[in-house]
């Protein structure tokens, strides 16, 4: 006697049938209907026999193992399922899903195209993953993909919205996070310390709330803007000294912190308006060594290698210190503390500044003269605009415009005291006045122009503050000081008239001081 069964695909329903051997014949009774739920379950039987002879009714009961099983598989909690899977037979996984990335932080440098690196597929929560065809199946089953870029739940870290939450937790944990955004939000004075990229939909929108900055960039923290966000100002709303992105420089904090660096390769910067705003600043360091730094420069870094810095304005109708766009403090001396910019790509245009020049982008040197007002020491500039191929750097000359000096410039070279002589000190006096000097340049020619004063010679007692322009007013160089031994230098495009201008140092009385200037690196 032989007990089978026989499933009837897509019904439900699990027949069995007894075969019996009845010498010469075989006989078969079926017993439909039966409960076809995973486990062991009785049936019974019956068939009629009696030594061969049909006409008895017998009844057997047999315990049968029903081992068919559901295997489900779950993507980002869409579930599908394979019923009616033998145990101890495999089952192919899906072919391996497209992953949408949606909003939110992510570990590592994580993209918005293709697949996001898919890692396989788990049992039931486990840790183990699993690619190609399923494990043997013992039971019903659910497999979940996993990708390395899951989300990180956000759920307990401090914070007002997405963005917020995103940088502290990233300021506490190391490593690279990307955080993906596809909708507006609004948010100011976010400090980052750790290692956050901004990436998202086109419709990614981050708003400047108040006075202060979007973004700080700070302690050796990195910050990149990537494609898909836009950081913005919030116009029509004005804010007065504000930026939608400050690097800051390098700073003792129980230890030496290295500078902290933006890098932009995409996504746009727009819309800042105020007194002094820039859309980016690029902050110089309070950390200095003398001669020489032992950790590196100091000052605040800014990569741009994409992207877009467009339509800030700098309001300010009084003296302005420009760079609506970006804004580079470059510091006179210890030149290793000032920050530094670098423009490989992307497009800057049509920023603007009320009053001065660099609209785009202005290097400021700040003069140890605080007297002085900010249009009138300014570097390097560049007032038009620099699209992808226009390469610029703060600690070079290539593609700089210079700065137009726009205080009371001399009518003519008869209104300024003349050095007609080469390598043949002037003496003068400072007054509460500016003071005006002159001397003839013949094109491809270098000079050196020399400073004496009080602090060089005791036989003076004046200390002023010296800086050179050309005769349409750009600044040659600016706050040369302290009389030193070291000459600033610059080689004449064209033949023509250069001038300078010496303003007396702060919190000093007028006093004497003497000029020259010479074909040569020799102190006359």
């Amino acid at each position: 006697m032989e007990v089978f069964a026989i499933w009837r695909p897509g019904s439900g329903v699990l027949d069995f049938a007894l075969r019996v051997q009845l010498p010469p014949l075989f006989y078969e009774v079926d017993s439909s209907g039966f409960n076809s739920s995973p486990g062991l379950k009785p049936i019974i039987v019956k068939f009629p026999f009696n030594n061969g002879i049909i006409n008895t009714v017998y009844t057997e009961t047999f315990d049968l193992k029903v081992d068919m099983w559901d295997v489900s598989f779950n993507v980002d909690g869409a579930i599908t399922t394979v019923t009616d899977v033998h145990g101890g037979s495999t089952q192919p996984f899906p072919s391996v899903p497209i992953k949408t990335i949606v909003e939110g932080l992510y570990a590592g440098d994580i993209t918005n195209t293709g697949n996001v690196t898919f890692l396989g597929w788990t049992i039931n929560g486990g840790n183990t993953y699993y690619n190609g065809n399923t494990p043997t199946i013992t039971g019903n089953t659910t497999f979940t993909a996993h990708w390395a870029g899951n989300s990180i739940d956000l759920t307990s870290t401090a914070g007002a919205n997405l963005v917020e939450k995103a940088v502290n937790y990233t300021n506490g944990n190391s490593g690279v996070h990307t955080l993906f955004l596809n909708g507006s939000y609004n948010n100011a004075n976010l400090t980052v310390k750790g290692n956050l990229i901004l990436r998202g939909a086109n419709t990614a929108t981050i708003y400047l709330t108040e006075v202060g900055n979007l973004f700080i960039v700070d302690y050796n923290g990195t910050l990149t803007l990537d494609d898909g966000v836009t950081l913005d100002g919030n116009f029509p709303n004005t804010f007065r000294e504000s930026q939608l992105v400050s690097v800051m420089g390098a700073r003792f904090n129980g230890g030496w912190l290295l500078p902290s660096t933006f890098n932009m390769t995409g996504g746009t910067i727009q819309n800042i308006r105020g007194l002094w705003s820039q859309g980016v600043l690029v902050n110089s360091s309070p950390v200095t060594f003398g001669p020489v730094s032992p950790i590196g420069p100091t000052g605040g870094i800014f990569n741009m290698s994409g992207g877009t810095i467009t339509n800030n304005h700098d309001t300010n109708d009084t003296g302005s210190a420009g760079g609506g766009g970006v804004l580079v403090t470059h510091t006179e001396l210890e030149d290793y503390t000032s920050g530094v910019f670098v423009k490989t790509g992307g497009t800057i245009s049509d920023n603007v500044v009320a009053r001065g020049s660099g609209s785009q982008v202005l290097v400021e040197r700040p003069s140890a003269n605080i007297d002085l007002p900010k249009i009138d020491y300014n570097y390097k500039a560049r007032n038009t605009a620099a699209g992808p191929t226009v390469y610029l750097d703060s600690r070079t000359d290539a593609n700089w415009e210079g700065y137009d000096f726009h205080g009371t410039f001399p009518a003519n070279v008869g209104a300024t005291t003349q050095l007609t002589v080469i390598n043949t000190w002037q003496t003068a006096t400072t007054t509460w006045d500016d003071i005006w000097f002159s001397f003839p340049v013949t094109a491809g020619t270098t000079c050196y122009v020399w400073l004496d004063d009080k602090d060089q010679s005791p036989s003076f007692t004046g200390d002023p503050v010296l800086h050179g322009y050309s005769s349409d007013r750009k600044a040659l160089f600016i706050a040369m000081d302290t009389g030193s031994h070291t000459p600033r230098s610059f080689t004449a495009t064209a033949n023509s008239t250069v001038f300078l201008r010496a303003t007396r140092y702060i919190g000093t009385s007028p006093g004497t001081f003497a000029v020259a200037y010479s074909t040569s690196n020799t102190r006359p």
